[in-house]
């Protein structure tokens, strides 16, 4: 089960001054260009663009051209049309699960305070609100772990996955050597990489971050500890590639720790099971949180 974010008539607010409608629409062109993943697909309703030309044309005719570009220019002319109008689309977000041919349905809107499904959750506002969506989908179906991986790398895109140089190949990928069976920590793993995905990393300050991320989660987060000493100086130590470009020996010894299934206590002895990060600048005041693996305890 993945994800469709459909465009519909009540998407955007058409009765704006221009220079907001734009603003909107390109907004939602981010949104598309950043987040069209396989995980991820955006389309319209059948009425959608019949609905907007229509607003468009009853603008003055000075105000046309922008409008008309902005809406149609870019990635606002990726989604795909569906065969259903806004209405039936609608319908099936107020169903439980909004299911259409294999992927829930969520509704964009501009506006923040303008909930279109009856279902608060199901209303896409925002990248934040569709990485929550994401996430639930992502927890409330199991899948190889293979396929969890691609959603991971697929849904959280602010975070810099480990692979190969070409992106194909998710080096990070070891869930399959998880003590517990992965599928039991889905709820665990996918807490740390939304968190981490929205968080702000602090420059140069490693251990404050830590600090920061052990406070916000209900796993421990820490950096190695006494067998740090006993080991190599580059044995926790891995190489990314951000567009092709490498980044060396990147210390990724800071891990979570998911050392109990979702939804069991907290006694008994606890799972070795590690999500190990670490910290990058691909560019210049621009630091991402870097995730090496996911799986066992190195």
């Amino acid at each position: 089960m993945k994800c469709n974010v459909c465009f519909i008539t009540d998407s955007f607010a058409l009765d704006l001054p221009v220079e907001q409608i734009t603003e909107s629409f390109a907004e939602a062109s981010a949104l598309i260009a950043k987040m069209s993943t396989d995980f991820i697909e955006f389309s319209k309703a059948c009425d959608f663009d019949e609905f907007i030309a229509m607003a468009i044309a009853s603008r003055n005719l000075n105000e046309m051209g922008h409008l008309y570009s902005a809406a149609y220019d870019g990635n606002m002319s990726s989604p795909s049309k569906l065969e259903l109008d806004s209405q039936h689309l609608t319908n099936i977000t107020n169903n439980t699960p909004p299911v259409l041919a294999d992927r829930w349905v969520g509704l964009y809107s501009e506006n923040i305070d303008k909930q279109l499904s009856l279902q608060s959750n199901k209303t896409i506002y925002n990248e934040f609100s569709l990485v929550s969506y994401c996430s639930e989908i992502i927890v409330n179906y199991r899948r190889s772990h293979e396929d969890y991986a691609i959603a991971f790398d697929n849904v959280y895109k602010n975070l810099i996955f480990r692979t190969d140089i070409d992106g194909e190949s998710l080096l990070f990928n070891k869930l399959n050597k998880m003590d517990g069976d992965y599928r039991n920590f889905a709820l665990g793993m996918v807490t740390c990489l939304k968190f981490m995905n929205s968080y702000k990393v602090l420059p140069d300050d490693s251990l404050n971050n830590i600090e920061q991320i052990n406070g916000s989660l209900n796993v421990p987060v820490t950096p190695e500890g006494r067998g740090k000493g006993h080991r190599d100086n580059n044995e926790l130590k891995r190489d990314f590639y951000i567009n092709k470009k490498k980044y060396a020996n990147i210390n990724c010894e800071f891990h979570c720790k998911l050392q109990y299934p979702d939804g069991a206590p907290s006694n008994g002895k606890p799972k070795p099971n590690r999500i190990y990060f670490g910290f990058i600048e691909p560019t210049k005041s621009v630091h991402k949180i870097a995730i090496a693996h996911i799986g066992d305890h190195w």
